[in-house]
């Protein structure tokens, strides 16, 4: 999906992930905000619902969103 609010570029990295990819169950695809050249799930791939840890304490919005 278009993210017409991102201003830095998204690039893929040489790894071994393979796109077109598919998501199994309990499976998430993480960006980070820092998109150019932060070791995110471009770098290493998909992480499983039970590797995530923390909690949300806000949530914060925009008109429009």
């Amino acid at each position: 999906m278009a993210e017409p609010d991102i201003y830095e570029e998204t690039p893929k990295y040489d790894s071994n992930v393979t796109y077109p990819l598919t998501l199994a169950d309990g499976e998430y695809f993480i960006l980070c905000d820092a998109r150019a050249g932060a070791r995110d799930s471009r770098w290493f791939g998909p992480v499983q619902a039970g590797e995530i840890q923390g909690r949300v304490i806000a949530v914060l919005r925009r008109n429009g969103i």
